[in-house]
């Protein structure tokens, strides 16, 4: 709901829907524990946090019935990975 107050989301676009999961997994701390907030404290994000939170939103995507994702692959040119 915070991203469609902010700007205008479609969300029926599975674009809008990734970048909203990549902020909420973000802000949420799923993908958070103590050797992410580590790194994280330091100014470095690591490549594992990072493919946590794609896997999250590509997961999501693969969920969503509004969406006719076939494959992983697919969902990951959606996410950007």
């Amino acid at each position: 709901l915070f991203d469609d107050a902010r700007a205008e989301v479609d969300f029926h676009n599975p674009e809008h829907v990734a970048c909203s999961e990549i902020r909420a997994t973000n802000l949420s701390g799923e993908c958070s524990n103590k050797g992410f907030l580590k790194h994280l404290r330091r100014g470095t994000v690591t490549k594992k946090y990072t493919k946590c939170v794609k896997d999250r939103a590509i997961k999501s995507l693969m969920d969503n019935p509004h969406f006719k994702v076939k494959s992983m692959m697919e969902a990951e040119e959606i996410v950007g990975g």
